[in-house]
């Protein structure tokens, strides 16, 4: 009498999904210039993104802020940003926005 065994294979198809990363770009006189990520659960507001720059330099202007997005750049006073209470009112920002610093003088 011959034995056999009997191997079952599963075939499982692995699917992989290569998400990209989502940034803006903060510039002049933050403390730390270079890309910073976006979440992926929330909204990123002009602060914060300027915040994980490691804030205006000491030289910087918070008055004086722009954010250039397709083309077309405002200019934002992040104080008075920053005690807006309505969310409506918040500048977010979007992917590959890029933010400048100005240069403030004294």
């Amino acid at each position: 009498m011959e034995k056999y065994i009997l191997v079952v294979v599963e075939v499982v198809d692995i699917l992989m999904i290569e998400m990209e990363e989502k940034v803006v770009v903060v510039k002049g006189f933050v403390n730390m210039p270079g890309t910073v990520k976006m979440p992926t659960d929330r909204k990123l507001s002009l602060e914060e993104a300027v915040s994980l720059a490691r804030d205006v330099s000491p030289k910087g202007n918070r008055r004086k802020v722009q954010l250039s997005r397709n083309g077309e750049t405002k200019t934002y006073d992040l104080d008075k940003l920053s005690k807006e209470t309505d969310p409506d009112k918040k500048v977010y920002v979007e992917p590959d926005d890029v933010i400048y610093v100005r240069e403030g003088f004294f």
